[in-house]
């Protein structure tokens, strides 16, 4: 029975997929744009305040405008693993000339899908006591897990450069606002 046992386990796991994972660390600057600085002493930042705004950081990785952007860059609306079918062999023919057949509300559809897969094929968390917030990623494929682990970091940092430029922008024009006052 044991034999048996160890053949069945055997036999099972030879016939499973297996899972790669990829973690990409990024470290999150908990501190604020700040262009003036009206006080004569440095404000004592609180340690919970921080932490509050490295899982805020960590969430936005998640989020479907980061997210959305990797499905864009990556084209996983057509990547079987996450929801993409080719559509045929007609539409791998007109691909391969760089047109697609698709309309505009089944590519929204299918990024949606691609969306929702790539959600379930990540975790992020935030390591204790520290600013470090790792992002895993598994795919069935070892280096589509590591593109996809870089792929989402490098938008996130592109989407956090363009908030911090909009707020130094939005900022920029509020000081100028009082200067002419």
């Amino acid at each position: 029975a044991g034999l048996i046992c160890a053949c069945a386990a055997v036999a099972i796991g030879k016939s499973l997929t297996p899972k790669y994972q990829a973690t990409a660390q990024l470290y999150v600057d908990p501190r604020e744009l700040q262009l003036v600085d009206r006080e004569l002493t440095p404000r004592s930042q609180d340690v919970s305040g921080l932490a509050m705004v490295v899982e805020s950081q960590a969430r936005l990785i998640t989020s479907n405008n980061v997210l959305l952007q990797v499905v864009q860059d990556a084209h996983l609306d057509k990547d079987p693993e996450f929801g993409g079918n080719s559509g045929g062999v007609a539409a791998t023919l007109l691909g391969l000339f760089g047109l697609d057949v698709r309309s505009a509300g089944e590519a929204k559809l299918g990024q949606m899908a691609a969306l929702e897969a790539l959600n379930r094929h990540i975790s992020v968390k935030k390591t204790d006591r520290t600013f470090i917030v790792d992002i895993d990623v598994w795919s069935y494929d070892p280096a589509k897990a590591a593109m996809l682990a870089n792929a989402i970091s490098n938008a996130y940092l592109a989407e956090s450069r363009n908030s911090q430029a909009t707020a130094a922008r939005r900022a920029t024009t509020d000081l100028s606002g009082r200067l002419k006052e």
